[in-house]
């Protein structure tokens, strides 16, 4: 890696991907055919162990998933609340600024 010698010894080009190993990446494959080899002995075979842990992981990915889906629809909401809430706010402060919301003179 070259460095320029007027910048602070900082590298002139960073590396814009995240560095993965090939360890990391065998592994990922590895407990991928895992879920699969289960899900076909699920399936095809019909064993009893296989049927309850790919029931237990399709509901621990849904249930994730519907996790995922709650908290972006809860930040487009507070997205799109955000100018009435600052209107709101403005209106409140601009009609009586000694009151707040805790009683006179915003003591708790």
């Amino acid at each position: 890696m070259t460095k320029n010698p007027d910048s602070q010894s900082l590298p002139l080009r960073e590396k814009v991907l995240p560095q993965t190993s090939l360890r990391f990446f065998l592994g990922l494959i590895g407990i991928s055919a895992a879920i699969m080899v289960v899900f076909r002995l699920a399936l095809v075979s019909e064993v009893l162990w296989a049927k309850v842990v790919a029931l237990l992981f399709v509901m621990a990915t849904t249930s994730f998933s519907f996790y995922v889906i709650l908290f972006f629809f809860a930040g487009l909401f507070s997205a799109s609340t955000k100018p009435v809430r600052s209107a709101l706010a403005k209106n409140s402060d601009s009609q009586n600024p000694s009151d707040t919301q805790f009683g006179a003179g915003g003591e708790s």
